[in-house]
């Protein structure tokens, strides 16, 4: 196999992407009290993110892809549903609700990987096309370095440990998605990324439409709507940013 090359332009492109999702988990960390009282708006803005990208971005890419991707969907969808129903259930038993927590920070931690995997693919094609198509995809890494934080400090988790976690899940897990692809993958179909985009959809539309709402402390307070439309309209702009680059390069 041939030696991984650092300077392949995936390589560079997750790592930049591990740098801005670091860059918004610094941005919490440093301004945790803030973080602290306007927790429920941080996991608005999260929803809205998460749900917005499933739609807008994945969702499509995988359909377009590949005419199983809707399968794929709906199993992610149900694998986190299935999943964090049988982690609940084991957290109320044992007494210790932050377990609940591990299924949704696996499933952004999943997406994270799969953006990884994009990045090798889109580059794949030709320079032009990654250069174009991956800024909105680097653009959202920050927010989601703020979801896993936010997250994590919902479910009890400290700050220091909520940091770390989204450090690793948030901006690691981009550029080992990146290697992975590049030293293993690289004979992968594109129809199986298509499918792997699909699961991290239905993984994300779970996430956000249904687990993040239940972590909100007041659910009648004023800025939970504000918060949710303010993160779908940004999402949904990176996610025509994103489409627009590829229709650009091609």
């Amino acid at each position: 196999m041939e030696a991984l090359n650092i300077s392949e332009p995936a390589i560079i492109a997750s790592i930049i992407s591990a740098m801005v999702a670091s860059a918004g988990v610094i941005a919490v960390v440093l301004n945790a009290s803030w973080a602290d009282r306007h927790r429920d708006a941080v996991t608005s803005f999260a929803s809205g993110m998460l749900v917005t990208t499933a739609i807008m971005h994945l969702m499509p890419e995988s359909l377009g892809i590949s005419h199983w991707g809707a399968l794929f969907i709906l199993v992610g969808y149900l694998a986190l549903s299935v999943s964090n129903w049988l982690v609940d259930r084991i957290a109320t038993a044992g007494g210790d609700r932050r377990i609940a927590a591990v299924v949704p920070i696996v499933g952004v931690g999943f997406h994270s990987f799969v953006d990884g995997l994009e990045y090798t693919v889109l580059f794949a094609h030709e320079l032009f096309t990654g250069l174009i198509a991956t800024g909105g995809l680097i653009a959202h890494e920050f927010a989601e370095g703020v979801i896993v934080f936010a997250i994590l400090r919902a479910s009890g988790r400290g700050a220091l440990i909520s940091a770390i976690g989204a450090l690793m899940l948030a901006a690691a897990a981009t550029p080992i998605g990146a290697v992975v692809a590049l030293e293993f993958f690289s004979p992968m179909s594109v129809n199986a990324i298509g499918w792997l985009m699909g699961f991290a959809a239905g993984a994300l539309l779970y996430v956000g439409a249904n687990h993040l709402p239940q972590q909100l402390r007041s659910k009648e307070s004023a800025i939970h709507m504000p918060a949710f439309l303010i993160a779908v309209t940004i999402a949904a702009v990176l996610a025509l940013l994103h489409a627009s680059g590829e229709e650009m390069a091609h």
